[in-house]
C-alpha cells in the first residue's frame, strides 16, 4: 500500500490533508489565562500565520481553483521556511519542516521536499519525533518505489526509531522485513517479521503477510518444525482466499510429513479435500489399517479415521473388537470422552464378555483419569456386573475397581469406603499399591467421630508403620497417628511421632507438617520448644507457605516477647507482617509499639506509634499509658514538642484501662509539667496555662513550684497578660529562690516590663541579671543582649554599647534564639 503525503495539524487546519502525517503528533492548544496580559509571542504568532494559511488551500472552495491555491501554498511553504530558519531551536522547527514539505510536494516541487524531509529525518533522528518519523517513513516509501533497498533501508530505520505509535511501528516492522528480503539480508528480514508477529494489536492483513514471509525463510534455512507452526498459523488467518488457504495447507501437510506428524499430516490432507482445486492432493494421506496402526502405536490417525466414519462390519464380535482398539486409541490420546463412548459400545456389540469387562474397566480408568463425574456410577455398575458375577469372580480387576472406587468414595461417604478397602484381597493389586490402600483405610477409619475408630485407625497406622516402614508413605503414617495421639490427649506420644519424621524425612513437606505441628502442640505449654520447633520450620523451609511462615514469625516473636527478649522479637513480628499483613498488621503494630518501649528505643517507638495509629487507632488507644508518658517525655528531651505535646495530651487525657469510664488519668506532676513546656515552645499559651496550673494544683515543693511559676509567667507573657506574668513572677521570686532560677525569673520580670515598652525598668532587670549572675553561661550572654535591645528602645545608646562590648569580649559570635530575636524586636 502507498501512502500519500500529508501532515497532520490542529483541528482547525485538519480538514482535507493527507494520509501520511496521520502519524505526526497533534499540536496542543495554548491555555489562556484571563488574568495574563497579553503578550507577543512571535515564534506562535508565526506558526501560526503559517498554519493558517495552509488550511485556507485546503479548504473545499479553493480545491477548484488551482492557481490560487498553488500561490497560497508557495506563500506557506515560504513562511514554514522562514519559521524554520529563524527559530531553528524550536520545538516546532520540525513540524515548520514538514508542513513546508507538505506544500512543495502538493504545488509538485519534490525535490525540495524531499530536501525538508531528509533535513527533518537526520537532524532529529533519535527523539522520539513523530514528524521525522514520518519524514522518514515517506522517504522510505519513495526509495522503495525505486527499489533504492539501501537507501529504503536507512529510512524506514529512522521512522522505527522515532515513531511511538503501535500501528505505524507494526507497518514499518513489515516493510523493513521485505526490505532486507529484497537485500538478501534473510537473518534480518526474520528478525523484523518475528518482531512483528510479537507485537500486540496487530492487524490480521500483517500477521497474514509477514506469515507468508517467514514460511519462505524457514524452509530455505531447513527449519522444518518452525517453518510448519508458521504454516499451519497462517492456515488459521482469516481472510485468506482460497488459493492461499489451499497452499499453505498443503505446505503444512507435506512438512508434517516431513517432521513424523502423521496425525497432523493426515488432517492436513484431510482438509484439502473442502478447499476447491486442491482435493487431488487428498491422496497422498492415504490410511492404513487400524491394527497396523496400533501396532505402530499410531494412535492419532485411528482418532482420525475413527472421526471421519467408519462402514459397519456386520459381525457384533468384530465390532466390539474394533470399538475396542478405537476406544483404546482414544484413551491413549488423553480423549477420555470419546473413548468412554467406544468402551460403552463394547459392552452394547459384546455383553457379559470377557470383552465386555475389559471395556468397562478402561471406561473406569477414563473416568478417574477425567475427573468425570460419572466414575462413582461406573464404579458400581463395573462391581454389579462384573465383580458380583461368578464368571468373573477372581479376576484382579475386580479389586483394583474396588481400590478405586474407595478411593473416591472417602471424602463423600467414609464408612462406605472402609467397607470396600476391607473387600480388597490386596495380593489381587499390583505390589506398588498395597501400601496406598493400607494408609488410606486409615485414613478413612481416622477420620470418623467414633473414638473406637480412631483407637482402630492408630493400631492400622502402626501396622502400616512395621510393615512398610521403608515406603515414602510411612512419613504421612507417623504424621496420621501423630495427630491421633494428640487428639487422644497422647501429646508426649505425638511429639515423639512428628519428631520421628523431622529426624528421618529430611527437606520433605512431610517434615515441614511435622515442625508448624509440633510447634503448635508446644505454643501451651512448653514456649522453648516452641520457638525451637518453629526456628526449624523457617531454617529447612524457607520456601512454604505464606501462611505458615507468618504464622511462625509471629508465634515466636509473641514468646520472645513474653520472655523478655523483645529485641529477639522484633524482627520476627517485622517478617510476619511483612508476609501476611492482613492477618497480623495491626496485632504487630501493637507489639513494636510494646517492644521499643521495653526496649527504650524512643526513634524507633515514635515510627511504631504513628504507624500503628494510622492503620488501626481503636488498637493505638489501648496501649498502655506509660508508653505515651515516656515517648511524650524523650520526644520533649529531642526538642520535638509536637510530639510531645501529642502523647503526654493523651497521656493525661484519656481514661485508663482499669479506671471507671468518667474518671480522668491522674498523672504524675512532671507529666503536666512537661506537657506545659512542651505547648510553651509550641505557642499554645491556653493550653500551657492549663497544664502548668494543674501541675501547680500538685506540686507543693517551693523550688518546683517557683520553676513551674516561671513558665507560667511566660505563658502569661505570650497570651498578653503582662501584669499577671509579672506578679506571677514575683510571688515565685518572694518564694526565697536563688541561683540559675531567680536569674530567668528576673529575665521573665524585664520581659514583662519590655512588653509593656517600659524598657528602662526591663534594661534594669537585664543589666542586674547579667552582673549578678557572671558564671553562668546561658543566662548571662542572654541577659546582656536583652540588656542591650531594651536601652536601645530607651534611647540609651552609650550604655547600650558598653553591654554590647561585654556580649562581645565574653561571648565572641553569640546569637540568640529565633525566639529570643523576635520577642525583643
Amino acid at each position: 500500500m502507498k501512502y500519500r503525503f500529508l501532515i497532520s495539524s490542529v483541528a482547525a487546519t485538519a480538514a482535507g490533508l493527507p494520509a501520511w502525517a496521520q502519524y505526526a503528533p497533534p499540536v496542543a492548544e495554548a491555555v489562556e489565562d484571563e488574568q495574563t496580559p497579553l503578550v507577543a509571542n512571535r515564534e506562535a504568532d508565526s506558526m501560526a500565520i503559517a498554519e493558517q494559511m495552509y488550511a485556507q488551500s485546503q479548504t473545499a472552495e479553493l480545491r477548484d481553483r488551482p492557481v490560487e491555491r498553488g500561490d497560497l501554498l508557495r506563500r506557506a511553504a515560504s513562511l514554514f521556511a522562514d519559521f524554520a530558519a529563524r527559530y531553528p531551536q524550536s520545538s516546532q522547527r520540525s513540524k515548520a519542516l514538514y508542513y513546508q514539505a507538505a506544500c512543495l510536494m502538493e504545488i509538485g516541487d519534490v525535490p525540495q521536499a524531499n530536501l525538508a524531509l531528509a533535513e527533518i529525518a537526520t537532524r532529529y533522528q533519535g527523539r522520539n519525533d513523530e514528524f521525522a518519523s514520518a519524514a522518514a517513513y515517506k522517504l522510505a516509501s519513495q526509495s522503495a518505489d525505486e527499489k533504492n533497498w539501501s537507501k529504503a533501508e536507512r529510512y524506514y530505520t529512522i521512522a522505527l526509531q522515532n515513531t511511538t505509535k503501535p500501528e505505524l511501528k507494526a507497518d514499518i516492522l513489515f516493510r523493513l522485513g521485505r526490505t532486507y528480503t529484497e537485500m538478501g539480508d534473510q537473518n534480518r528480514a526474520e528478525t523484523m517479521f518475528r518482531n512483528l508477529l510479537a507485537t500486540p494489536g496487530v492487524s490480521s492483513q500483517l500477521v497474514t503477510a509477514a506469515l507468508s514471509s517467514l514460511g519462505p525463510i524457514y524452509v530455505a534455512t531447513n527449519r522444518l518444525q518452525e517453518a510448519y507452526d508458521c504454516y499451519v498459523r497462517l492456515c488459521g488467518q482469516s481472510g485468506l482466499d482460497d488459493k492461499r488457504r489451499g497452499a499453505a495447507t498443503l505446505q503444512a501437510a507435506r512438512l508434517a510429513s516431513q517432521l513424523g506428524k502423521t496425525a497432523d499430516s493426515q488432517q492436513l490432507y484431510a482438509r484439502l479435500a473442502s478447499i476447491p482445486g486442491m482435493s487431488g492432493y487428498v491422496s497422498e494421506g492415504s490410511m492404513e489399517g487400524l491394527v497396523a496402526l496400533y501396532r505402530d502405536k499410531n494412535y492419532a490417525e485411528i482418532v482420525r479415521r475413527a472421526q471421519a466414519g467408519m462402514q459397519p462390519l456386520g459381525d457384533p464380535r468384530l465390532e466390539a473388537r474394533r470399538c475396542l482398539i478405537i476406544g483404546q486409541a482414544f484413551m491413549h490420546q488423553k480423549q477420555y470422552a470419546p473413548a468412554m463412548e467406544y468402551f460403552g459400545m463394547v459392552e452394547q456389540a459384546a455383553p457379559q464378555t470377557e470383552s465386555a469387562l475389559d471395556a468397562a474397566y478402561r471406561r473406569l480408568v477414563c473416568a478417574q483419569e477425567s475427573n468425570s463425574f460419572d466414575f462413582l456410577p461406573l464404579a458400581e455398575h463395573y462391581l454389579q456386573q462384573y465383580a458380583a458375577s461368578a464368571a468373573f469372580a477372581g479376576n484382579p480387576t475386580n479389586d483394583v475397581v474396588r481400590f478405586m472406587y474407595a478411593d473416591r468414595l472417602l471424602p463423600v461417604n467414609a464408612p462406605e469406603a472402609v467397607r470396600q478397602y476391607g473387600l480388597v484381597n490386596v495380593d489381587n493389586l499390583p505390589e506398588n499399591a498395597r501400601p496406598d490402600v493400607a494408609l488410606k483405610k486409615a485414613w478413612a477409619m481416622s477420620q470418623s467421630k467414633d473414638p473406637a475408630d480412631a483407637e482402630k485407625a492408630a493400631v492400622e497406622l502402626s501396622d502400616f508403620i512395621n510393615k512398610y516402614g521403608k515406603d515414602k508413605r510411612a512419613a504421612q503414617a507417623y504424621l496420621y497417628r501423630g495427630e491421633l495421639y494428640y487428639k487422644s490427649g497422647k501429646e508426649d506420644l505425638a511429639l515423639a511421632d512428628f519428631e520421628k519424621v523431622i529426624n528421618s524425612y529430611g527437606k520433605t513437606m512431610a517434615a515441614a507438617t511435622a515442625w508448624q505441628r509440633a510447634a503448635q502442640i508446644c505454643a501451651r505449654k512448653d514456649p522453648d520448644k516452641m520457638i525451637r520447633y518453629y526456628q526449624g520450620l523457617l531454617e529447612n523451609f524457607p520456601q512454604i507457605k505464606p501462611a505458615a511462615t507468618s504464622e511462625a514469625h509471629f508465634a515466636v516473636a509473641q514468646a520472645l516477647y513474653e520472655k523478655d527478649r523483645a529485641a529477639e522479637a522484633v524482627p520476627h513480628f517485622q517478617e510476619a507482617r511483612t508476609i501476611n499483613g492482613e492477618k497480623y498488621g495491626s496485632q504487630v503494630g501493637m507489639y513494636l509499639a510494646l517492644c521499643y518501649y521495653k526496649l527504650q528505643d524512643s526513634d524507633k517507638l515514635l515510627d511504631a506509634m504513628e504507624a500503628l495509629e494510622q492503620e488501626n487507632s481503636s488498637t493505638f488507644q489501648t496501649l498502655p499509658l506509660a508508653i505515651h508518658r515516656w515517648l511524650g517525655w524523650k520526644c520533649y528531651q529531642t526538642g520535638d514538642y509536637e510530639a510531645a505535646d501529642k502523647y503526654l495530651t493523651i497521656a493525661v487525657q484519656r481514661p485508663d484501662a482499669t479506671a471507671k469510664p468518667a474518671d480522668v488519668q491522674k498523672a504524675e506532676p512532671v507529666v503536666w509539667k512537661t506537657l506545659a513546656k512542651a505547648r510553651l515552645a509550641l505557642g499554645k499559651y491556653h493550653d500551657a496555662l492549663k497544664a502548668v496550673d494543674q501541675y501547680l494544683g500538685m506540686e507543693t515543693k517551693p523550688y518546683s513550684r517557683a520553676d513551674a511559676m516561671l513558665d507560667r509567667s511566660a505563658i502569661l507573657l505570650g497570651l498578653g497578660k503582662t501584669a499577671e506574668a509579672r506578679k506571677v513572677a514575683e510571688e515565685a521570686i518572694a518564694m526565697g529562690v536563688e541561683g540559675p532560677l531567680k536569674a530567668s525569673l528576673r529575665l521573665a520580670l524585664g520581659d514583662a516590663s519590655f512588653a509593656e515598652k517600659k524598657y528602662g525598668d526591663a534594661a534594669k532587670f537585664y543589666g542586674t541579671t547579667a552582673e549578678l549572675f557572671v558564671s553562668d553561661k546561658e543566662l548571662k550572654p542572654k541577659a546582656l543582649y536583652k540588656a542591650v535591645r531594651a536601652l536601645m528602645k530607651d534611647n540609651r545608646p552609650e550604655e547600650a554599647k558598653r553591654f554590647t562590648t561585654i556580649l562581645e569580649e565574653e561571648f565572641p559570635g553569640w546569637r540568640p534564639d529565633a525566639k529570643t530575636e523576635a520577642f525583643m524586636k
